[in-house]
């Protein structure tokens, strides 16, 4: 299909975000990311309008502005979905102009990427990185031994709010700290030399 005039194109663009708008509205569980790309999806579907993956591929590594970044990058490795979109929110609080790509081979068979790595320029990369440990290391201030709720995967019991189970006392609580340590970001800052 030839690619749509430019008055088509305002006009997909529009139906695009009004529809994506009242998709995040309807959204009670703000899974926003996942509801805008979906619809985003479905509405171009609709009006026959076909991207070529090259041109999928770059628009997912632009920032928030939609622009490139310029000059020399330093990467950041690497996040889950959720993780990148609080790291997106922190970035753009503190006016870090970032990249954001999917990380090669974490992608699942419908093709939804499920982990990320940040770009950022050189001069910001410090400022970035500070940001970051500081992001991770409040969750394990705040909540050093996270609680389990559901079923005990031993015995189905089932629990609420607990550190072991309450019939077979297995232990089911989660010390954050030490689950941090096997994050991705905090080995690629001991491996870097950046976190002691």
């Amino acid at each position: 299909m030839d690619m749509p005039g430019r008055e088509e194109l305002q006009k997909i663009y529009e139906d695009l975000a009004d529809e994506v708008l009242i998709e995040i509205a309807r959204n009670v569980n703000q899974e926003y990311e996942d509801a805008a790309v979906k619809t985003a999806g479905v509405v171009l579907d609709s009006r026959g309008v076909d991207i070529p993956d090259a041109v999928e591929e770059r628009v997912e590594g632009l920032n928030r502005s939609g622009e490139a970044l310029q000059g020399p990058l330093l990467e950041i490795p690497k996040f889950s979905s959720e993780e990148a979109a609080a790291i997106e929110n922190i970035f753009v609080e503190n006016n870090i102009a970032y990249e954001r790509h999917p990380v090669a081979g974490s992608s699942c068979s419908s093709c939804r990427c499920d982990e990320y790595a940040f770009h950022v320029q050189e001069e910001s990369f410090h400022s970035a990185i500070e940001l970051l440990k500081k992001y991770f290391m409040a969750g394990a201030d705040e909540e050093p031994l996270s609680h389990f709720s559901g079923e005990c995967p031993a015995c189905g019991t089932k629990l609420l709010n607990v550190e072991k189970c309450t019939d077979c006392g297995l232990t089911l609580a989660v010390d954050y700290a030490e689950s941090l340590e096997n994050h991705p970001f905090i080995k690629f800052l001991k491996r870097s030399g950046l976190m002691s």
